[in-house]
């Protein structure tokens, strides 16, 4: 009897401890993200009593393949969706070769990469190798594309004096607004003093200015004393003569003289640009339309100023007749 009630003690701690050991298996067991879609037990999965049932990850998927390589009638043709990406992929691409604005390139670019992802996933057999290089080619453009869109938007928030010396004297001269912007980058505004020389005779020039307001006089020697030979009003470059020369002699100071002394009668307001910054700038790839546009516009300064020295030399004479 004693025998008895102890091997019923046993056999009770027994089933409690496989009960115990059953359960925590049940908990410490890592479960299945995704299950397999092949036989009807997989799949489907109820979410608990009296719940609908809900689709795994793999029957989703399975669906979109359907989707995607269904063969559907196009205009003239059967086409599926994905071989209708990897058409479409491709004319993003091409249309990406023909345009100049770097901006409309990449999204273009984007458009035909992401396109490309669908057509080489959605096959029989997808190709992951050249799936994950686009996706590697998309960040890389995603990334380029937000710096563009936010130097765009940097370039709509200039100044309301940046903004009307845009207007009033670059736009003209083709110049974009994302292109001045840059080109004030390196630029440092700055007030000339009464008095102050910006340029030396005969000495290298270093510096480019262009005056946003006042007036500067430019000296020039004869028979052993300085003259006034003419005054650079408002919107005008000076030291652009040396920066051309300065570009033309691969980076050479040397050949890079002021031909006249430069100075203020009276305080002016000026751009500033140091020949190497602005050098190092327009060398870059990305600002060849800004040099092409400054030298536009330093070409067109030079015409006026010529004109107008031509006109008061005109004027001399005839008052010398007289």
């Amino acid at each position: 009897m004693f025998s008895g009630a102890v091997r019923r003690a046993n056999l009770q701690n027994g089933l409690l401890y496989r009960g115990i050991r059953s359960s925590f298996r049940r908990i410490l067991k890592p479960r299945r993200l995704f299950h397999s879609s092949f036989g009807p037990s997989n799949s489907r999965k109820l979410t608990g009593p009296g719940l609908l049932p809900r689709r795994t990850f793999s029957s989703i998927f399975d669906h979109q393949s359907v989707f995607f390589k269904k063969q559907r009638r196009i205009l003239f043709t059967n086409i599926s969706l994905s071989n209708l990406c990897g058409h479409f992929s491709f004319m993003l691409l091409g249309l990406s070769y023909v345009t100049t604005d770097i901006l409309s390139l990449r999204c273009c670019a984007m458009g035909g990469i992401s396109l490309s992802i669908l057509f080489q996933f959605y096959r029989p057999i997808p190709l992951y190798l050249p799936i994950r290089w686009n996706f590697l080619f998309l960040a890389i453009n995603s990334v380029m594309v937000a710096s563009l869109v936010n130097e765009q938007n940097e370039a709509e928030k200039m100044a309301s004096w940046q903004s009307s010396l845009y207007e009033s004297e670059f736009k003209e001269m083709g110049f974009t607004r994302v292109e001045f912007y840059r080109l004030l980058q390196v630029a440092t505004k700055r007030e000339v003093r009464k008095g102050e020389m910006v340029c030396v005779e005969t000495k290298p020039q270093t510096k480019m200015y262009f005056v946003l307001s006042g007036e500067i006089d430019v000296l020039k020697g004869m028979h052993g004393e300085r003259k006034k030979i003419a005054t650079i009003p408002r919107h005008q470059f000076i030291g652009e003569m040396s920066f051309l020369t300065y570009l033309q002699e691969a980076g050479s100071l040397s050949r890079a003289e002021a031909s006249c002394q430069v100075s203020s009668s009276k305080s002016a307001e000026v751009l500033e640009w140091d020949f190497d910054e602005l050098t190092d700038s327009l060398q870059q790839p990305a600002n060849r339309s800004v040099a092409n546009a400054l030298q536009a516009k330093l070409s067109n300064d030079l015409r006026l100023k010529l004109r107008n020295l031509n006109r008061k030399n005109s004027q001399n004479t005839k008052v010398e007749n007289a």
